[in-house]
């Protein structure tokens, strides 16, 4: 999972809320394919997604805000 990254000090507790949101709820990636994710620069840094056809099959992706990363 990929869990919020707090950009400074006071964003701490809003970043560790919204990962303990996300674990107590029934949270689910989006699903996208090669041709249908959107650019990675139109999302937020950080940004996970599954993607159902990556190159060695299906594979978690994260946006670094410039391009797709493939996650673990």
């Amino acid at each position: 999972m990929n869990l919020p990254r707090p950009t400074s000090p006071e964003n701490v507790v809003p970043a560790i809320a919204s990962a303990f949101n996300m674990l107590e709820h029934n949270f689910s990636f989006p699903v996208y394919t090669l041709a249908t994710r959107p650019a990675a620069s139109s999302v937020p840094p950080g940004t996970p997604i599954f993607v159902s056809d990556g190159g060695a099959g299906a594979v978690f992706q994260g946006s670094t805000g410039a391009a797709w990363v493939n996650l673990g």
